[in-house]
C-alpha cells in the first residue's frame, strides 16, 4: 500500500509568526531597558523582538497577521501583587457607586436600583469606592441610605473592612442602640447612641452581611469572566489574589477549564476557622502546597489576617479621633507562630495582613522566629540549633 508522506521539515527551519506588530516603541522592561520596534507572536507567546521595524519580516507567512502601527506604544501587561480579583467578580452587577462624586449621586444610584428590585429584596453596592472621592469626604449614614429606600435592606460595602447598612438592614441584623461593640469590630454611633449604620470590620458587619443571598456558582463564574475582561482592558495580566476562600476555588478552576481565565491568577488561600487546631486541619486538608498549578492558575500561598484595615489597625497609640481605641490584634502571637511554622514545614508561603504599627511589629517578631526555625532546622546546619 502506497503512503503519501509529507516532506520532512528541517528542525532548524524557523516557524512563522501568527502575529507580527511593527510599532513606535515596544518596551520589554528587561534589565537592559532595550526598546524594540517589531515583535512576533506565535501560539500566544512572544517568540522574537527586533529594534529594526522590519527585522522580523522573515517570520511573515501567508497566514501571518501583520499590524503596522507607527504611533503605537506596547508595554508588558501589569502584574498586581495585591488585587482581589474574586472580590471584583462578586461586585459585578452590584450598584456601581464608584461613579458617584457626591453623596446625593451615591444615594440616587441606589434609588435607581430600587425601581427594578422587588420590595424586601437586598440591594448591595459594589465595594470599589472610597469616600475621599465624594465631595463631602465622608461615608453615608443609615438615614441617608434610607432616603433611597425604606422598602429594601441596603448594604454598601467599602473595601473589605467597612460596611454601611440602612435602617432596615440594621434591624434585620439585630443591631440596635443596646448592641455592644463586638471584639475586633466597631459600631459607629450618633451622640445619642443610635448606630449610624457604619460598621467597621467583619465582627461588626457580619450580622448584616450574613443575611445576604449567596451567589450561585454560575453567577460567580460569569462574574469572574467579566472581571477578567475588564482587567485585561486596563492592561492587567497577572494578579495575586490575597483572600480566596476554599469554596471559591471551583470558580477559578471552572473558568480555567473553559479557557477563559485571561488573568494569570496567583491565589492565597485563607484557612479561616475559630481555633488553632481547626486552622491546622484546614491547611493539612488542602493536600497541596505553594506552587501547585500552571502558568494561568497557581497557588501562591496562605493568607493570614492579624488586624483590621485603616479604621481597625492595631496601633501602639490611640486613634486621634477615638482616644480610647487602639485597634485589635486578631491573633494570639504564639498561635500565629505555631501556625506559621506548621505551614512553612509543609511547603507553604505565607502572606499576612498587618496595618497598624503594633501589628507590623508583632508580625515581624513572628517571622523572625519562623526564619530562625527554618535556618536552624536545615539539615546541613552545623550547630543543630532549634527554636520554637
Amino acid at each position: 500500500m502506497n503512503q503519501h508522506l509529507s516532506p520532512p521539515v528541517s528542525p532548524h527551519a524557523p516557524r512563522l509568526a501568527d502575529l507580527l506588530i511593527r510599532a513606535a516603541a515596544i518596551y520589554s522592561m528587561a534589565q537592559d531597558r532595550t526598546v524594540y520596534q517589531a515583535i512576533a507572536i506565535r501560539d500566544e507567546w512572544i517568540v522574537a523582538v527586533s529594534q529594526d521595524p522590519h527585522g522580523l519580516d522573515g517570520l511573515i507567512g501567508a497566514d501571518t497577521h501583520v499590524l503596522d502601527a507607527p504611533d503605537l506604544t506596547i508595554l508588558p501587561a501589569f502584574e498586581d501583587t495585591h488585587n482581589h480579583l474574586m472580590f471584583a467578580a462578586q461586585n459585578i452587577g452590584l450598584v456601581p457607586v464608584d461613579r458617584a462624586h457626591t453623596l446625593a449621586e451615591f444615594i440616587d444610584l441606589i434609588r435607581q436600583r430600587t425601581v427594578q428590585t422587588p420590595p424586601g429584596i437586598w440591594i448591595q453596592t459594589s465595594a470599589a469606592w472610597h469616600e475621599v472621592n465624594l465631595a463631602e469626604g465622608r461615608l453615608p449614614t443609615a438615614p441617608e441610605l434610607d432616603e433611597a429606600t425604606r422598602d429594601h435592606p441596603v448594604v454598601a460595602r467599602r473595601g473589605g473592612h467597612v460596611a454601611i447598612a440602612n435602617s432596615r438592614a440594621l434591624t434585620l441584623g439585630g443591631i440596635t442602640r443596646e448592641t455592644p461593640d463586638p471584639q475586633g469590630g466597631t459600631i459607629l454611633r450618633f451622640p445619642d447612641g443610635t448606630p449610624t449604620g457604619v460598621l467597621i470590620e467583619a465582627p461588626a458587619y457580619a450580622p448584616v452581611t450574613a443575611l445576604l443571598p449567596a451567589m450561585t456558582l454560575e453567577q460567580m463564574i460569569e462574574g469572574l469572566r467579566l472581571a477578567c475582561r475588564e482587567y485585561n482592558s486596563y492592561g492587567i495580566g497577572t494578579v495575586r489574589d490575597p483572600m480566596v476562600m476554599r469554596d471559591q476555588m471551583p470558580v477559578y478552576q471552572a473558568l480555567w477549564e473553559q479557557g477563559e481565565l485571561t488573568v494569570r491568577s496567583r491565589l492565597m488561600l485563607a484557612p479561616l476557622a475559630a481555633t488553632l487546631a481547626e486552622r491546622m486541619a484546614i491547611i493539612e486538608g488542602f493536600g497541596v502546597r505553594s506552587g501547585f498549578g500552571d502558568d494561568l492558575l497557581k497557588l501562591w500561598g496562605l493568607k493570614f489576617v492579624l488586624d483590621g484595615g485603616a479604621e481597625g489597625g492595631a496601633l501602639d497609640e490611640p486613634y486621634v479621633n477615638n482616644p480610647g481605641y487602639r485597634g485589635h490584634l486578631l491573633w494570639n502571637p504564639d498561635h500565629l507562630l505555631t501556625l506559621a511554622n506548621f505551614a512553612v514545614r509543609r511547603g507553604w508561603k505565607i502572606g499576612t495582613h498587618a496595618i497598624g504599627d503594633r501589628a507590623v511589629r508583632t508580625l515581624l517578631d513572628v517571622y523572625e522566629q519562623v526564619i530562625k526555625w527554618k535556618f536552624c532546622n536545615y539539615p546541613a546546619h552545623p550547630t543543630g540549633c532549634a527554636t520554637r
